[in-house]
């Protein structure tokens, strides 16, 4: 299996096993401090036996992968 990489604002890390929190608060995994169209709790990665699912936590703007809303 290929290795999973996230790639943001100039950044690159592997997704955690489990859930990977995305958002603007300092205690997401990845965090977005400085972008007001990203929620403080916005997005989850969760891995599911080697396939990645992204869940959106409600967040008011959406959730874009690759500039694709999904």
């Amino acid at each position: 299996m290929p290795e999973v990489r996230l790639k943001f604002n100039g950044g690159e890390m592997a997704p955690k096993e489990g859930v990977t929190t995305l958002g603007r608060t300092s205690d997401n995994d990845v965090a977005f401090p400085s972008d007001s169209n990203v929620s403080r709790y916005h997005a989850e990665i969760e891995s599911r036996g080697g396939d990645f699912c992204l869940i959106d936590l409600g967040s008011s703007n959406g959730t874009t992968i690759n500039g694709a809303k999904v």
